[in-house]
Formats: structure tokens, sequence, C-alpha cells
């Protein structure tokens, strides 16, 4: 609710010569609601309500007067939540959600056609449709689940199933190739299994299932659809101190993804320990195998890239959280059995005054050696991959001010850096009218450097700050200000990607100052 918008046709060239001269801001809302209550002593309900504001980026036309593209239509966001207790043990619920669009043909530019060609209108993901058409789909969900837990507390069976539906709005080709168009219905679901209570052993097992044409994202968050998945767990554990060990846990892990052509997604095994000391240090460390999959999402089409298997090894320490300075450190080395993969995370704390937190969280990537999507060939229905040189640095800084209890002021800033250079080209040719291919490493044969250079660096600054003002009790003032930047330059032929902080110095930014406001009745 409120997200800017991604539209690809707003990130180049409209008809008629027009550019964009930023890209989306956060939505407008014009109100929203929510209420959450209980009725009786089992029956507990949510809603929420928000009406966010048509959404519109600055285009700069020919005659170089500026005008307003619609990004995004009035939008209606409605939610309902009820959960029913049964027993002391156990309770049901009950999700409903329904996204509306509301849309302005006329919003819309027209694209004149050519001679014996009809005028079409231009949505802002880019569909060409006929004028009047709706650009845009409303989203429907509606789910049923329930959890219990046995009286002693050791045993958890949970699970849930919903449906969605799409209604209006042109076809859009999911990553996987898949269409989802007006009138289609889906079904998921997920179950769980698990010990969690007693001295030594517990574990669990989990399944999901997700439809093809399966979408909640207009008002939640879907990692994807067309999924089987299936993941399971074994541990053992000491939860009473001995020596200079508060507690133990050792893990043996499964996981195994599939999409629904039966496509092996993913399939791992790992071993892990954790140890956590009377110090409160507490270590990590991971032994990890992944077998040779296929990434249907990798070219965006429904074409399948496989992806080799790998060896890895991870660690990770964290120091004690309760002194003045703390911090955490993860490592991972992954051997592939076509290149390599290394990634670092960090976290250090540092609580300088009593009313002063500072966190800091550095991070890098190296990887290189796997074959991955560049672009398009020259022929229809052919696919250029690279070996992929990737490297990124980063870090974030948070900060907390403590004025009064009343009164905080918080700042976190990230800057990001990375680069992608792709070497060792090779393709495969496809029928451009069959079905997507499933791309075998050992199907792929060499060709010569592609004369549009696929390699990019992507800087990305993010910058904000809040002031909180609690002036009543329950009733706040929020002052925010916020700035994001994220160019996106190109490289000529023969130029190689590489970390370079003068990538920042391209591109627009954009800057927007928010105030909210709260009063608590009663």
């Amino acid at each position: 609710i409120g997200r800017p918008p991604e539209v690809p046709i707003l990130r180049s060239d409209l008809p008629f010569g027009e550019q964009t001269l930023a890209d989306p801001t956060p939505a407008t809302l014009y109100g929203a609601a929510k209420l959450i209550g209980n009725l009786g002593r089992r029956v507990t309900i949510g809603t929420l309500s928000a009406l966010q504001a048509p959404n519109a980026v600055p285009v700069l036309l020919l005659n170089r007067d500026r005008n307003q593209r619609v990004a995004s239509p009035l939008t209606l966001f409605n939610l309902l939540r009820m959960k029913v207790a049964v027993g002391s043990n156990a309770h049901i619920g009950l999700i409903a959600t329904a996204t509306n669009r509301f849309e302005r043909p006329a919003d819309y530019p027209i694209v004149p056609g050519s001679t014996g060609t009809p005028d079409l209108q231009l949505c802002p993901a880019g569909d060409l449709l006929a004028p009047g058409s709706a650009c845009y789909h409303h989203g429907y969900v509606a789910g049923l689940d329930g959890r219990w837990r046995s009286p002693a507390g050791n045993y958890v069976l949970s699970g849930q199933a919903i449906v969605t539906g799409t209604v209006g709005g042109p076809p859009r080709t999911m990553l996987d190739g898949t269409v989802v168009q007006s009138g289609d219905v889906a079904p998921g679901g997920y179950l769980y299994f698990g010990k969690e209570g007693g001295e030594h052993w517990v574990g669990s097992i989990e399944a999901e299932f997700a439809g093809r044409t399966l979408d909640y994202n207009d008002l939640g968050y879907m990692r994807r659809q067309n999924l089987f998945r299936v993941s399971a767990q074994l541990e053992y554990r000491t939860l009473k101190p001995w020596r200079n060990t508060l507690e133990t846990h050792t893990r043996l892990e499964f996981f195994d993804r599939e999409n629904l052509s039966f496509l092996n997604l993913a399939r791992g095994y790992q071993l892990n320990a954790t140890w956590k000391l009377t110090n409160f240090w507490e270590f990590f460390v991971e032994l990890h195998y992944r077998a040779a999959h296929f990434d249907d999402r990798e070219v965006g089409d429904g074409t399948a890239l496989e992806r080799e298997g790998l060896v890895g090894f991870e660690v990770s320490v964290s120091s004690d959280k309760r002194r003045r300075v703390h911090g955490d450190l993860f490592v991972q080395n992954q051997v592939l059995f076509n290149g390599y993969n290394f990634a670092l995370e960090g976290d250090i704390t540092f609580r300088v005054l009593p009313q002063l937190d500072l966190q800091l969280l550095p991070q890098a990537v190296y990887t290189f050696g796997e074959p991955r999507y560049a672009g398009p060939g020259a022929q229809p229905g052919q696919y250029l991959f690279g070996r992929l040189l990737a490297k990124a640095v980063g870090g974030t800084l948070r900060a907390t001010y403590t004025f009064t209890p009343r009164l905080t002021l918080q700042v976190y800033t990230q800057l990001l850096l990375g680069s992608k250079h792709y070497y060792d080209f090779s393709s495969l040719q496809s029928d451009p009218k069959g079905p997507r291919p499933a791309a075998r490493l050992r199907d792929l044969q060499p060709t010569a450097v592609p004369v549009a250079n696929p390699d990019f660096v992507e800087p990305v600054m993010n910058l904000s700050a809040v002031l909180r003002w609690e002036y009543l009790p329950g009733s706040t003032l929020y002052l925010v200000y916020t700035r994001s930047q994220a160019p996106l330059p190109s490289f000529l032929p023969g130029q190689e990607a590489n970390l370079d902080l003068g990538a920042f110095r391209v591109g627009p930014a954009s800057d927007a100052l928010l105030i909210k406001f709260s009063y608590w009745f009663g």
C-alpha cells in the first residue's frame, strides 16, 4: 500500500518523444482505517481499508513543456481477518482481501496507428490495447487456516488453504512464462507438522503448494507461483547448561522444490550446528550440498537454465549483545562445479551513549564462473549466455538518538555498489513458436561477443531520517525525509563493468518529505 509503482515503460521514452523526468515516488493515501477487536471471548477480528491516490510521473514534451503521465490508478485496498479459538490449544482463521483499481481511459496516451491499423492505448506497463481498455486488474484472495498444539505443547499442526482470483486487465506473463489473465482462479496451500517440545529430539516436516496462476501480491508478498515445496529437519539439542555451554543445536535438513511441470528448482542437504556459550557468544557452522537444478525464471519467458551443483561451508559468530560494543559476522564459501561464490555480511553495534545507538552493517559478494542469461541473440528464438563475474560491496548505517522517552531521531543510510561482467559467451537456439526450452549446460554452443554490451553497474543510495514525537500518550507525530538514487549507467562494446563510485554521478534522485499525525481518543 503506497509503494512506488513498477512500470517499465516509464523508465524509457514515451510516445511522441516524451521523456520521464523522475522515477515514481510512493503514492499518496487519501485515507485509511483499521479496526481491531474481540467479538465475545473466542473471536478476534481485524479490518483494514485504504484508498490510494493515482500516481503520476512528470514527463518532458517535445516542445519542452511538462506534463504528467499516470503510473498507477486510484486503488482501494480492503482486508478482513477473523480468528476463532477452538478449545484451549487451537484456532481456525479466515482471511479475505480485495484490491480494486479505478481507471480513467483518458489518463493513458494514444499511439496513432499506421495506415490501415487502429489507434492503440499505451498502458504504463507497456501494453498496447484498444482505447478504453483496462490496463490493470482487480485481485481477490480468500483463505482458511488453522493451528493446533498438543496439551503438553510438544506437537504442533498448522495449515492454510487459499484461492486467488484475477478480474480484468490485460494478460500478464510471469517470470516462469505462465500467463495470468482475467478470470484465472488458482489454489494454494501450506501444511506443517512439528515436534517443538522435549529436552533433546525435535523436528518438523512441511509442504507448500502454489498453483500456476496463484497471485496474492496485490495485497501481500508471494515469492513465486507454480511451485511444490517440501522440507524436513531433525534436530538434537541440549538446553541445560554444561561446562561453559548454555545450549547446543545440531540439525540435519533437507529441502526440495519443483515446479508443476516436475522440473527440479532446488534440492539440498545441510548439516549445521549452533553453540551458545555462558559468556553469551554464539557460533554457527554449516556444511551443505546443492544438487544441479533448473532456474525457470532466469530468462523471464519460461526458458529454464540449468544451474550446476555446489558444496558450501558457512560460519557465523555473534558476540555478547549485552556489551556496549557487539557484533555479528557471517561468511559463506561455495565451490560450484563450474565456479565459485563468496559472501560476507557483518553487524557492528555501538552504544556510544545511553541515549545513542549506532549500527554498521557491511556486506560483500564475489562470484564467477556460472553461465547466466545475458540477453536475446541475433536470431529469433536465440538466447545468449555468458559466464558471470559479479562483485558487490556496500554498507548500511543506522543511528538512533533518544532526546527523551517520547522524542527520538532515527537516521538510516545505505550505500551499495555492484557490477556484473559477462565473458566466455554461448547461445541456445530454440523454436520461437514452440514451447520454451530447458537449457542444459551441455547444449550451450560457443558464440561471439555480442555487439550490445550486457555488462552493467548498479549503484544504490538510500537515506531516511525519522523524527518521532509522542506529544500525548498514544498520540504521535512523525516527520520523515527520504532520498533515493539508483542510476543504471550503460557500457560501450568492449568496456568491462567494475566497481566505480563515479556511477553515482549519473541518474536522477528522488526526495520526499512526509508528515504523519495520529491522535488517540479515550
